[in-house]
């Protein structure tokens, strides 16, 4: 059963980050070209490694220590929202003409995220009450 749970997340995540780089070139290409910005290759796969890595960590605490998975999954939900915030903010600070694009493109990214993980735990812990 984990096996298949870690091949739907990993699977969710990977369509998730394909589906937002896909949308990313397409709005940077075709709908907005001299907004794209060097950092912009980093976020998906900053969020894409954090993903795996929150899942994974809230496993293995689940199987070895189920007292402490809460605790894992929301310690490394503010780690990841704290380092988003001062890299986004850093990043801001010194490209302060492309700020706006940079915001929109991490708030945009990190709710998608948000969203995606969101649903999926709520139909992991759903299928595990039944």
């Amino acid at each position: 059963m984990s096996s298949k749970i870690t091949e739907k997340f990993v699977l969710c995540d990977v369509l998730l980050t394909l589906a937002v780089c896909g949308i990313s070139a397409l709005i940077f290409l075709f709908v907005s070209p001299g907004t794209y910005f060097k950092l912009f290759p980093y976020i998906p796969t900053f969020f894409f490694l954090f993903e795996i890595l929150l899942y994974l960590c809230t496993r293995h605490a689940e199987r070895f220590r189920p007292e402490t998975a809460p605790f894992w999954f929301f310690g490394i939900k503010i780690v990841k929202l704290t380092l988003t915030l001062f890299v986004t903010v850093f990043y801001c600070i010194d490209h302060r003409e492309i700020a706006v694009n940079v915001l929109l493109s991490v708030g945009l990214i990190y709710v998608a995220y948000l969203v995606m993980e969101t649903v999926f735990y709520y139909g992991y812990e759903s299928s595990k009450v039944k």
